[in-house]
Parts: structure tokens; sequence; C-alpha cells
């Protein structure tokens, strides 16, 4: 069981956002921000890659390794941050967007936890 954020929207009827880690935000995350609609998140996360991204390979070429090392497990850590966060980046997003929280409810899917409180 997982427990889920069931969100209600007047036009745009229901949205669930799970509670914890994101498996689709760490391995996603550009692409993961864009299917919500989250376009700034999404932008964000794609000139924090390539700025890292960038200085580590800046740093290969002048050869000073200890830097490159640093910007690869920066890299790396900005990865895991996004999958941490990504879920309550969510969850923002959707109040910001005119959601309400109806409720929270613990199912196995997050259609499963819409239709629970759809039927309320």
């Amino acid at each position: 069981m997982e427990t889920f954020y069931v969100y209600w929207h007047p036009v745009l009827g229901y949205e669930a956002v799970k509670k914890g880690w994101s498996w689709p935000a760490l391995f996603f995350g550009p692409l993961w921000a864009m299917g919500k609609r989250m376009w700034s998140l999404s932008s964000s996360i794609i000139i924090s890659i390539i700025v890292i991204s960038s200085l580590e390979y800046v740093f290969e070429k002048v050869e000073i390794e200890i830097m490159a090392t640093i910007m690869f497990y920066l890299r790396f850590a900005y990865f895991i941050l996004v999958g941490i966060e990504g879920n309550k980046w969510r969850q923002e997003y959707l109040l910001e967007h005119g959601y309400e929280l109806i409720d929270t409810i613990q199912e196995r899917t997050k259609d499963s936890a819409i239709a629970i409180v759809a039927n309320y």
C-alpha cells in the first residue's frame, strides 16, 4: 500500500500524487516534468544538467581531476534530489494551479485512490 494525496480541480478533475520517492522523476527528470506540464521545472532540470556536465567536461580537459570528479558526483546527487523532491514539487504545482487537496488515502495505485475519493 502507498499513501496518495488526492487533489481536485473544478475544470481539470482529480489528480493523485504518491507520497515520497519518485522513480520516474529520478530516471526521466525533464521528461517526467514535461509530462506533468511543469515546464519551468523541466527547464530548470535541463539547464542544471547542462551546466554541471559542461563544468565536468571543462575540468576534465584542463586536467583538474578532483573538480571533474566533484562535478560527476554533483550530477549524480542532483538526479537523486529530483527523485526525492519530485512528488513534493508536483504537489506544490497542483496547489499553485487551482487544485485543492481533498484527501490523503492509502491504496495500491493512484487510479484506485482517485476512484475511492471520487465516490465519496
